[in-house]
């Protein structure tokens, strides 16, 4: 019996030496767990529902309010604490578009009155559905375009000799606009920086108008922006002037003790106070916000809404001039394109738009040019991120989970949660 047990354990040896022999050949590989990441997911996951459910992402998102976000915000406090995350935001205007004018100083001060006249620190935005929005003008040139969402001309001359410093700023997301009669020699170089036009043998007219109500026309999603943006009448002086189809209309801001409003036409003792409509021929005004406050003197003003999405525009006519054919693209149209604008002018990046020459004091105009600044500067931003850097390949490492939730609500949006471990 011993002798038995003896070659048991022989046997047993030999298995083993056997066993140790052939794992030395065999090259065993130890598999990375993936439930790290997985976990990392869901709670990103969790959290994005938690918050579009209970509605707080929707009001941080709406009041431009990053709190709920920082590192000692609701967000943060959902996940293990060696993780850190960022959030953007893609299919609503940035809540600050930084626009670089090329520009002299009175052209940057034309452009400034033009879209926000008789602004001071205290009311330097417009509200758009209740979001404030801010749009802050500079002169700039093309040696540091880093901290610019909207590059801006008067002038089709400045887009002329610079192609390859716009055409990297598009390539980086950013967006031109010119406001500027053309001619049929001056294609050759807009559309070497992506504009998109093309010459029409007919003569333009007049009177134009949206290009389509049809969900999958760009004039489509910027009418919606035109008839929820204010244009601004600066009533410093008491009675302010604004003028819808190239006609001139006074009115008058006032304030007592308990309420501010509006009286229109001035003098005529009939009042409006914010969030009511008064009509100016076929077209109905929304008085949206006013500034009467006597203890910011010197900048009264009022914002006034047009709401027809079917609304006539007066753009004068300019002689062989602004013969744009008209197609998908076109917001503005008579016989041709009045408007026109471009998107993913290179590799799915840069938005571009072409806006004929009008009178500055035009605020029918000015309230679509705002809009057309609010598509064109890109309607996707950084919401939060640890870092607070404003491009995009700053706000994340290269390493990372991302997930997504798409808000319904005034105007559909997504969220984009990225989400890493600090450690990586």
């Amino acid at each position: 019996m011993a002798r038995g047990f003896v070659k048991i354990l022989e046997a047993l040896i030999a298995s083993i030496i056997i066993l140790s022999s052939v794992s030395y050949f065999i090259n065993i590989r130890e598999g990375k767990s993936m439930w790290s990441e997985k976990i990392t997911q869901i709670e990103a996951y969790d959290a994005l529902a938690v918050l579009d459910k209970t509605g707080a992402l929707q009001k941080a998102i709406w009041s431009n309010n990053v709190s709920l976000t920082a590192s000692d915000g609701l967000i943060k406090k959902m996940f293990r604490p060696m993780t850190d995350f960022s959030l953007e935001v893609d299919g609503l205007p940035k809540p600050i578009i930084y626009v670089g004018c090329l520009c002299n100083n009175e052209e940057t001060e034309r452009l400034r009155n033009m879209l926000l006249p008789g602004s001071s620190p205290k009311i330097d935005y417009f509200l758009l559905d209740g979001r404030p929005i801010q749009i802050r003008i500079n002169t700039t040139d093309l040696s540091d375009l880093e901290n610019i969402d909207l590059l801006f001309s008067f002038s089709k001359s400045e887009y002329e000799n610079n192609k390859d410093r716009i055409e990297q700023f598009l390539r980086n997301n950013g967006g031109v606009v010119l406001l500027d009669n053309i001619t049929e020699a001056d294609l050759s170089y807009l559309n070497n920086i992506g504009f998109g036009l093309n010459w029409s043998s007919s003569l333009s007219q007049e009177k134009n108008s949206f290009w389509s109500q049809s969900p999958d026309k760009l004039s489509y999603r910027i009418s919606k922006y035109f008839s929820k943006v204010p244009f601004r009448v600066n009533t410093n002086f008491g009675v302010g002037t604004f003028y819808i189809g190239g006609n001139s209309y006074d009115i008058e801001t006032h304030i007592n003790a308990t309420t501010e409003w509006v009286e229109f036409p001035a003098g005529s003792d009939i009042n409006y106070t914010e969030g009511e409509l008064f009509n100016i021929g076929d077209w109905t005004i929304e008085v949206t916000r006013i500034n009467a406050n006597i203890t910011d003197e010197g900048y009264n003003s009022v914002d006034l809404t047009i709401k027809d999405r079917n609304f006539n525009f007066s753009i004068p006519v300019a002689a062989d001039a602004n013969q744009i054919t008209k197609d998908n693209k076109t917001i503005l149209y008579n016989i041709n394109s009045a408007v026109k604008v471009n998107y993913d002018v290179y590799k799915g990046g840069g938005r571009t738009a072409w806006v004929s020459w009008y009178p500055a004091n035009y605020s029918d105009m000015n309230q679509l040019l705002k809009s057309i600044i609010l598509w064109t500067s890109g309607e996707k931003f950084v919401f939060y991120s640890p870092s607070f850097k404003k491009t995009e390949y700053k706000t994340k490492p290269k390493t990372y989970n991302k997930v997504t939730r798409l808000i319904i609500e005034k105007q559909p949006y997504e969220v984009n949660l990225y989400i890493w471990n600090v450690f990586f």
